[in-house]
C-alpha cells in the first residue's frame, strides 16, 4: 500500500502546504500514472498488487487515516491482504531520503524493500541518499509522529519516506510552505524516481542493472510532478474547508479513475455525542482589538476625581459657614 495525507493546516486560509504535504501526494498520483501503465502489459508478472490511499485529516493526528484502517479492520476489509504500507511525506526539497520505522527490518518483505531502495539510491549516487530511521511509537504521546505508526499500531509493518530526519524538523509545518517555489521540481523528480525504481525491484524482483533499464523505459515526468505541486499550492487545504465538492477532491478522485481500478472514496463521519474533534468551516473572519489605557492611568484618574471631589466638598462645606 502506498499512502499519502493531502491536506495541510497551519490556519485554515493559509494552509497551502507546496512541500508538505503537495510533493507526496505528487509522487503517489505520479506512481500511480506509471504502475497503471505497467501493470496493464499482459506480460508484466507482479508479485503484488498496489493499493494507493490518500487520505485527509493528517493534521488532526491523522484522523482519516486511522478511521479508514477502523472501519478496515471492522469489516475485515482489504488490510488483512496488505504485506507493507509505504507512506509519502515532504519529499521535495532535499535528496536525503529517511525511511521511518517503528520496527528495524531484519527479514521479510520489510528487510527486502529496505535493500531495494538502496540499489534504487545507488543509481543515483552521489545525488540521493538513503537512511534508515528507527523511532519506537511513543504509547504515552497522545499525537502520532508519522503516519504509519497508525498502522504499526494495528499490527501492519510500514514505514514513512520523508527528507526530514525527525517529525519535529524545522519547515515540516511552516507558514512559508505555500509557494511552487518552495518545492524543487527536479529533486521531486529524482525522489520520485527512485521510489518508483525500488517498487519495481520489489514487485518483480530486479536487479540493479535491470532497475537501470526500466528507470530509463518508464520515467518520471518532471511536468507531471511539476503540475500536481503547482495545483495543490494553489488552494488552502485545511481539513475543515475540503467538502465533498472541493476542487482539489475532485482533481484527486478523477486522476485515481484515469489510472487505477476500483477507486472509492470513504467519508469518516465523528461521534456526535463524543466527537474526536469539531471543524469550524469559516475561513476568514475579522479581528477586532481595541486599545486601551493602563491600569495606571485608571488609578490617576480616580485619585483626580477623588481630590475633585474633596475639594467641592470642601469648598461647599466653607461657603455654608460664611453664609
Amino acid at each position: 500500500e502506498i499512502e499519502s495525507r493531502f491536506d495541510f493546516f497551519l490556519f485554515q486560509s493559509l494552509s497551502f502546504g507546496a512541500d508538505s504535504n503537495g510533493s507526496g501526494v505528487a509522487a503517489l498520483l505520479e506512481l500511480a500514472r506509471l504502475f497503471s501503465r505497467i501493470y496493464s502489459n499482459s506480460a508484466a508478472h507482479a508479485q503484488y498488487n498496489l493499493l494507493f490511499f490518500l487520505s485527509g485529516g493528517g493534521a488532526f493526528n491523522y484522523q482519516g487515516t486511522r478511521k479508514w484502517i477502523a472501519e478496515q479492520e471492522a469489516t475485515d476489509g482489504i488490510l488483512l491482504d496488505v504485506q507493507y504500507v509505504l507512506c509519502l511525506d515532504t519529499i521535495g526539497q532535499s535528496n536525503s531520503l529517511h525511511l521511518h520505522v517503528s520496527r528495524l527490518p531484519k527479514d521479510g518483505v520489510p528487510a527486502s524493500i529496505v535493500q531495494n531502495f538502496k540499489k534504487a539510491a545507488n543509481l543515483h549516487e552521489p545525488v540521493t541518499n538513503f537512511t534508515v530511521v528507527h523511532k519506537k511509537i511513543n504509547l504515552a504521546e497522545e499525537t502520532l509522529a508519522w503516519e504509519h505508526e497508525a498502522f504499526s499500531m494495528r499490527r501492519l509493518t510500514g514505514g514513512t519516506l520523508s527528507q526530514r530526519n525527525s517529525p519535529d524538523s524545522e519547515g515540516r509545518h511552516s507558514i512559508f510552505d505555500r509557494q511552487f517555489t518552495s518545492v524543487n521540481v527536479g529533486i521531486l523528480k529524482e525522489n520520485t524516481a527512485v521510489l518508483a525504481e525500488a517498487l519495481m525491484g520489489q514487485i518483480f524482483d530486479l536487479d540493479a542493472d535491470s532497475l537501470s533499464l526500466v528507470g530509463d523505459e518508464f520515467g518520471v515526468s518532471e511536468e507531471h510532478v511539476g503540475a500536481w505541486v503547482q495545483y495543490l499550492a494553489s488552494f488552502s487545504r485545511a481539513a475543515q474547508l475540503v467538502g465533498n465538492e472541493h476542487a482539489v477532491l475532485l482533481a484527486l478522485e478523477q486522476a485515481f479513475n484515469r489510472h487505477l481500478k476500483d477507486v472509492r472514496r470513504y467519508q469518516a463521519k465523528s461521534e456526535k455525542k463524543d466527537p474526536e474533534l469539531v471543524f469550524y468551516d469559516v475561513a476568514e473572519t475579522k479581528l477586532y482589538m481595541y486599545s486601551v489605557k493602563p491600569a495606571l492611568f485608571d488609578l490617576f484618574l480616580t485619585a483626580g476625581v477623588a481630590c475633585y471631589l474633596a475639594l467641592v466638598f470642601y469648598a461647599v462645606q466653607s461657603f455654608s459657614a460664611i453664609s
